[in-house]
């Protein structure tokens, strides 16, 4: 492998094709190596800090992560990272796009950004001025690091924001270099820094046969499922906590038990009286057993026969013991041979080599266990194409999440899509306005049911006629004999944990609220959800009453909302989504010269595109 700058910005990593091995693990790091939370020298403050508060954001997600970073950073050479953390560029580094210049926001207007919320800068500075706090109060253990060096007193949000612009940006370019190199590693890690498997590039994703292909050449593997509180694969705490269970349960029998007559107390007392008097003569007797017992095995003991005379038989016996002994020590229990072994000299100069054996050896151990370990493994040889470059997977992310995440957009993102969300609400403010009381009353009351129950009730129906034209797909291709009858792409590793596999699943992954629902999808189709909300809006109140509110039965629930609102007959609602399309293009602003004005127009251009797809479709 050759580390160089690429092509896709900054630096690469490279595999010439003579470098190509049939190993497909490229590099091994233990989890006791990751800069996380959990390894920095501050985290017990983290965890003093944090007792007490309802909330504990500085000991768990990236959070925590953040702040172990700017110390680490701080402390210099005495960090662990110090030659890792010296090699981020932290001055250099994007600005999160919530901290951006007015004219970038204001060229923003609009967009997929800008609808999601994402434009606010309440949260970073909130976090910042918790950082401050953290910084002074354990001023007089660890110096504060200059980033956070400012006075706490009756620091808001505006005022840091304002006085302190220059810190809140110093600080919003170590949050942007730390978020876009994190890994989610594991229950016990969380999130950390991966010295090394963070140098691979991004490549996006491509849509094929109208399905989003993956073009990632490796996947970032590691055992996520681990214990909670030590970090290992196979630990004691899980017993524990079913012994505390346990210990709880009976407890709770004995709150009930006592609870019941004072006769039956006292008779119980009289029998534990009764049974304590027997154990204290059975116990009695049984010691003076075990002590006869005792006297007989120490008298049964051979005496131990003193050493006489030391003869060359005895010392070649001695070194035979060392020598096993020895080998035993440096073969894994696993049964792998270890690579590293001790010399069989005893010079002077080989001292030095057995003193760094325990440590050279109990790394040689953890790089053994996986389960201790992250694994960057190829999936993929890397392609000519573009210039043998080795890349990871960020996911299958649209352009908002990857500006605002990366500090970077991809042209032509498969996964990009255009919100109708605000076409939506001013649709059914209008209608409101020119309908009577009781009809918006009953307009409210089915978007209620939507909201409650009809949103997540659908989606699911809505995944089942998805995997069964997928099945009916897959059955037309084996009758057609076709040899390639296996879905292209690797199966999601379950302990993949960097997103790579995310683009093998469900595409069209929904929202969470059927606010976020309606939708142009990147290849101009409408998401099925946009119609349902139509559907609804038009379904007669009598017909919602009877047909689905007064239904008691869950199957008969489902039969008519399959019935009511999936079907195909969705053509007659184009014209409406299409002058939707039509106002939200109309809402973009004209561009301004801004610092970030070439970004934005390319985010801005690809979304007018998929706008315009569904108009011309």
């Amino acid at each position: 492998m050759v580390i160089k700058p690429s092509t896709f910005g900054g630096v690469g990593v490279f595999l010439e094709p003579q470098d190509e091995e049939d190993d497909p693990l490229l590099l091994r790091i233990p989890k006791s190596n990751l800069l996380a939370s959990k390894n920095s020298f501050i985290y017990n403050l983290l965890v003093e800090y944090q007792d007490g508060k309802d909330e504990g954001s500085l000991i768990s997600g990236m959070y925590s992560l953040i702040i172990a970073v700017i110390y680490e950073v701080s402390i210099q050479h005495k960090s662990p990272w110090f030659d890792y953390l010296k090699s981020i560029d932290f001055k250099s580094s994007s600005t999160p796009i919530c901290l951006w210049d007015e004219k970038d926001k204001q060229n923003l207007a609009n967009t997929e950004i800008d609808l999601k919320n994402l434009l606010k800068y309440d949260e970073i500075i909130e976090f910042y001025i918790e950082c401050i706090q953290f910084a002074h109060t354990y001023s007089h253990i660890v110096e504060i690091p200059d980033v956070l060096n400012i006075s706490a007193d009756s620091l808001t949000i505006e005022t840091a924001f304002t006085k302190y612009h220059e810190k809140v940006l110093e600080f919003g370019q170590i949050i942007q270099s730390v978020i876009s190199r994190a890994f989610k590693i594991d229950n016990f890690y969380d999130l950390a820094l991966v010295p090394g498997a963070d140098l691979f590039n991004h490549i996006d994703p491509v849509m094929s046969e109208n399905k989003v292909v993956g073009r990632e050449n490796i996947h970032f593997v590691c055992d996520a499922e681990v214990c909670e509180t030590c970090g290992e694969d196979d630990c004691a705490h899980d017993e524990e906590d079913e012994d505390e269970e346990d210990e709880e349960e009976n407890e709770d029998i004995e709150v009930d038990e006592e609870d019941a007559s004072s006769e039956t107390e006292d008779i119980d007392e009289d029998r534990e009286d009764s049974e304590e008097l027997k154990d204290s003569v059975s116990s009695s007797e049984s010691s003076d057993e075990e002590e006869v017992d005792e006297e007989e095995q120490i008298q049964e003991e051979p005496e131990e026969v003193p050493i006489t005379e030391i003869t060359l038989e005895y010392i070649a016996n001695m070194e035979n013991e060392l020598d096993c002994d020895s080998e035993a020590e440096t073969v894994p229990e696993d049964g792998e041979v270890s690579t590293l072994s001790l010399s069989d000299d005893d010079n002077e100069d080989d001292q030095a080599e057995k003193s760094m054996s325990g440590a050279n050896l109990d790394l040689a151990k953890e790089l053994s266990d996986s389960s201790k370990c992250c694994d960057v493994v190829m999936m993929s040889l890397p392609t000519k194409e573009f210039g043998y470059e080795v890349f990871n997977s960020y996911g299958n992310e649209p352009n908002a999440y990857l500006l605002q995440r990366y500090g970077f957009i991809t042209p032509k993102n498969v996964a990009d899509s255009c919100l109708l969300s605000v076409q939506v609400f001013k649709h059914i403010k209008t209608l409101k306005s020119n309908i009577s009381t009781e009809k918006v009353k009953q307009l409210e009351d089915k978007f209620d049911w939507f909201e409650a129950i009809g949103y997540d009730l659908i989606n699911q129906l809505l995944d089942e006629e998805m995997h069964k034209d997928k099945k009916s797909c897959e059955k037309d291709t084996e009758d057609k004999n076709c040899e390639d009858t296996e879905a292209k792409g690797c199966e999601k590793d379950e302990n993949c944990t960097d997103g790579c596999c995310d683009d093998h699943e469900d595409e069209n992954e929904v929202p969470e609220t059927w606010q976020l629902s309606p939708r142009i999808d990147f290849n101009g189709q409408c998401s099925p959800q946009t119609y349902i909300i139509l559907k609804l809006i038009d379904l007669p109140y009598k017909i919602f009453k009877h047909k689905i509110v007064s239904v008691k039965k869950e199957k008969k629930l489902v039969q008519r909302v399959r019935e009511l609102f999936i079907s195909e007959n969705n053509n007659e609602y184009n014209e409406t989504i299409k002058k939707w399309c039509l106002q939200r293009l109309e809402r973009y602003p004209t561009l301004v010269k801004s610092p970030n004005h070439k970004m934005i127009a390319d985010l801005v251009s690809q979304e007018k595109s998929i706008l315009k797809k569904f108009i011309e479709s």
